[in-house]
């Protein structure tokens, strides 16, 4: 469990404090709260985020997201070079990490030599998958892509409705009427979602996904109660 990584000192728990904690900084920028923020705020921002992935490489997708889209918003927004530099500076330790690997493995690589150990499903197997789907090619699938449906089926768990629903209720709140950070968190929700199919696509691997997944089911039906809840006021005008 969540509790037995905190206690064995794994990297996960630490990774996803880092993660959320940039997250929470990236909404307040989304939500302009204190709008007078200094370097300092931007540089944590970057340097959270490179700390994540350093700690987790299968957090990139979702630490550049929120890079990004930090850096689009302060452009089109703010026009403070100065905080854009600074985030970017903050992320830009990631760099040094190729030097580490160099330097004491004395091969270049820009993670880790062993992430081929954990790469179940080629990407190619699965744009191959995809195009046999699109031109109705179903011969020999389910032998030719055992080891893709075994993903699926290890990821979202079908015998379990309960994972079907609350990932789809991310879908639907990505386009449905909300606010700009809600979507970004369900997009970096999405991202992590992907990694799980191209790698571990459960246990510690999949925490980070299925926490985000959380947030947005909990954004969802409050907002869902509150909508029934102001429906029943004007129906029966009662009060609650």
């Amino acid at each position: 469990t969540f509790l037995e990584h905190i206690k064995e000192g794994d990297s996960e728990p630490l990774s996803i404090f880092l993660f959320l904690f940039s997250l929470i900084l990236f909404i307040k920028i989304l939500k302009k709260e204190n709008s007078n923020k200094s370097l300092l705020y931007y540089f944590i921002l970057g340097f959270c985020l490179f700390a994540s992935t350093a700690i987790r490489p299968n957090f990139l997708p979702g630490t550049l997201f929120i890079l990004f889209a930090t850096l689009i918003f302060l452009y089109l927004y703010n026009k403070n070079y100065l905080f854009i530099l600074s985030s970017i500076f903050g992320y830009s330790f990631i760099f040094l990490l190729p030097i580490h690997n160099y330097y004491y493995g004395g091969e270049f690589y820009f993670f880790t030599s062993g992430v081929n150990i954990y790469n179940y499903v080629s990407i190619e197997t699965w744009l191959n998958f995809i195009l046999d789907i699109l031109t109705f090619n179903y011969i020999d699938f389910e032998e030719k892509y055992s080891p893709l449906l075994n993903q699926i089926n290890r990821w979202i768990r079908p015998e379990q409705i309960h994972f079907i629903i609350t990932f789809s209720i991310v879908i639907l709140t990505l386009f449905s009427k909300s606010e700009h950070f809600v979507k970004c968190i369900c997009i970096v929700c999405l991202l992590q979602h992907m990694v799980c199919l191209y790698i571990v696509p459960d246990s510690r691997y999949a925490y980070l996904a299925w926490i985000l997944t959380i947030v947005i089911n909990i954004y969802f039906f409050k907002n869902l109660f509150i909508f029934l809840i102001k429906n029943l006021r004007e129906k029966y005008n009662v009060r609650i």
